[in-house]
């Protein structure tokens, strides 16, 4: 087998569960690190759970580079760094319906006053309770740096194209609506088009953009691998953080400021990971409102349904007390 996984200390020898067979790759799935665990230890202690992760390559990843990394196992790296606005569900990959940066997006079609064609749009509605792992807030001009600037400013210094560039090719217009929403118009109507751009990875406006446009900064410095001379460059917000790299191994170790927290931390409104009296404090201050209100608190609104109210009260009820 290429993969194994193994566990230390008090964790050795016991089986694990909640191993995601992705369709059409098996048990090695991004899915598999964010649910895994040995039987009867569903959270671990902090300090001995380890998943290790062989594969059969004798070399180890080159382009640690999120725009220019190609290589399979480079992206076994990025790709549990760097999160897309929504992901495939791992047993059918059908079209793209799991949320990561985006809370939710609605599908449709205008029609292009170019050629009289309809084609597709999506209105990609962003999470605003998520941050990138050095403790900035991510918004919607991430996301508009991504398909959009970063694109002209790597032009402007000469450098090659982001991997992504098919998919900008394939975009008739990006609109950003406010600091939490946008609107992408395809240059065709396919559902998969949508997907395009659904599951491209978001980078940093805030690291890339100083660093790509610094006059000093050659095109070296952006296409070569960032690990270890730019690894301050490597900021994501996905589950893991690359802290160490050598000539047989690397190590990864949990985000602490990954938003698919623990189940139940959803109603810790105050992040003080206690569901308690102050949970509720924030939702009395917000209640009834809607997005647009002046007192919407997007962490109220717990179950996501675009007004905070009586529900979300009962999910702190049922979540109180509750410590993670």
């Amino acid at each position: 087998r290429q993969r194994q996984m193994c566990i230390r200390d008090r964790y050795r020898g016991l089986p694990w569960t909640h191993i995601v067979n992705q369709k059409g790759l098996g048990e090695n799935s991004w899915y598999t690190t964010q649910n895994a665990y040995p039987e009867g230890y569903p959270i671990g202690d902090g300090t001995h759970m380890t998943m290790r992760y062989g594969w059969k390559e004798l070399t180890m990843p080159e382009t640690l580079n999120p725009l220019y990394a190609s290589w399979y196992w480079e992206w076994e790296v990025l790709g549990r760094m760097y999160d897309s606005c929504a992901g495939r569900n791992p047993y059918t990959l059908g079209p793209y319906e799991v949320e990561f940066l985006a809370d939710t997006w609605e599908i449709g079609t205008y029609v292009d006053p170019d050629d009289g064609e309809t084609k597709s749009n999506v209105t990609i509605y962003l999470r605003s309770d998520i941050l990138w792992s050095d403790g900035v807030r991510f918004n919607a001009s991430d996301v508009a740096y991504t398909f959009v600037e970063l694109p002209q400013e790597l032009a402007d210094k000469g450098a090659p194209d982001v991997w992504w560039q098919p998919t900008i090719d394939q975009m008739k217009s990006f609109t950003v609506i406010d600091e939490f929403t946008v609107e992408v118009k395809m240059k065709v109507q396919a559902v998969w088009a949508i997907g395009w751009v659904l599951g491209n990875v978001i980078v940093p406006k805030h690291v890339l953009h100083p660093f790509i446009t610094d006059p000093d900064t050659t095109v070296l410095d952006i296409t070569s691998n960032w690990w270890p001379t730019r690894k301050e460059l490597l900021v994501g917000t996905g589950p893991f953080l690359l802290v160490d790299v050598t000539d047989v191994s690397l190590l990864m170790v949990r985000n602490p400021l990954y938003y698919a927290k623990t189940p139940g931390s959803d109603a810790d409104i105050n992040y003080d990971h206690v569901v308690d009296i102050f949970d509720l404090v924030q939702i009395a201050l917000s209640y009834g409102a809607v997005p647009g209100d002046p007192n919407w608190n997007a962490r109220a609104d717990i179950n996501k349904d675009k007004i905070i109210d009586l529900y979300d009260l009962v999910i702190i009820a049922i979540a109180f007390g509750y410590t993670y």
